[in-house]
């Protein structure tokens, strides 16, 4: 009896030092996507270009910005329900938002729109190639914020998997 007790007040002091976790609130997520085809296209209009490969950020009216993206040829793609945890699993433990460390100008052709309640809450741009991401919006991630070079490397291979089904 005394070591189920003594268990017991060990598992309660483990639990209350648990670190909590950061979680994301949306229901919903929009995925669109541009091909290289449509882009070029695009790439003499300068708002598409920010958009696209902007690596400062710009500005992101979120109530239009689903229309916008349409407008430039994206295809909007429903995100099953079923992977929205797996993709907030991702969002909120392996992405480091601060870095933005690249080889390459971005080319944003994926991009989620985060919805709770059928309105916006964020909006994430993703380039798989060079691994940049540029934020808007609030996502909570529990990233190691370490400054240990290592920590600045995201495995995007496997965000793209969850996405797609395989790496591409």
């Amino acid at each position: 009896m005394r070591k189920l007790f003594y268990s017991s007040i060990i598992a309660l002091f483990l639990l209350s030092c648990k670190k909590e976790r950061n979680t994301n609130n949306f229901d919903n997520i929009i995925h669109f996507v541009i091909t290289d085809e449509i882009a070029s296209k695009n790439d003499t209009v300068k708002r598409f270009n920010e958009v696209f490969s902007s690596v400062n950020g710009h500005k992101i009216n979120f109530q239009t910005f689903e229309k916008e993206l349409i407008s430039y040829g994206y295809l909007k793609n429903p995100v099953p329900k079923e992977k929205i945890k797996k993709i907030d699993e991702f969002l909120t433990n392996d992405i480091n938002y601060e870095s933005h460390l690249t080889a390459c100008v971005p080319s944003y052709r994926d991009i989620l729109i985060l919805k709770k309640n059928s309105k916006t809450v964020s909006v994430l741009k993703l380039c798989f190639e060079c691994g940049m991401v540029d934020k808007y919006g609030v996502i909570e991630s529990n990233y190691s914020k370490n400054t240990d070079f290592d920590t600045y490397i995201m495995n995007l291979e496997v965000f793209n998997k969850i996405l797609y089904g395989k790496t591409h």
